[in-house]
């Protein structure tokens, strides 16, 4: 994913901030789109889910839509993304691949090491283990 979509999180010694990410709606093949916004941890303001997932193949990729534009993402997050969006309303999530600028070693780690805190603020946590196979 682009670095360019990141802008750089409140720093403030008294609260944590994390990027949350609206999920837009839609059914089917329509495109995913989602924006990212900041969100001090522990706030009520915006409730928001997180979600756990499996990362999957690396260079299984596609792409969703972010303020215009085709963000390289795995297959496997956009598999759980249009499995949890809603069809007729925003939903607002945490994902580390989205929310977490991962070409940023100093945001990564900062934010790695709030993600207890993240979970726990959390109104819900929801799970994305793949696609159901038959085995």
């Amino acid at each position: 994913m682009a670095a360019q979509i990141y802008e750089p999180l409140p720093h403030d010694s008294e609260q944590q901030y994390i990027r949350t990410c609206t999920l837009y709606p839609g059914t089917g093949n329509e495109p995913v789109q989602v924006e990212l916004q900041p969100h001090r941890v522990g706030s009520d303001d915006i409730p928001y889910e997180a979600v756990s997932w499996v990362w999957g193949n690396p260079l299984n990729s596609t792409t969703l839509l972010y303020k215009g534009q085709n963000i390289s993402i795995r297959k496997s997050l956009e598999d759980a993304l249009r499995v949890f969006r809603y069809v007729d309303r925003p939903r607002v999530l945490w994902v580390d691949a989205l929310c977490i600028n991962q070409d940023d070693v100093e945001e990564r780690s900062e934010q790695v090491a709030m993600m207890g805190s993240v979970y726990s603020y959390a109104s819900g946590v929801l799970i994305w283990l793949g696609n159901d196979t038959e085995q």
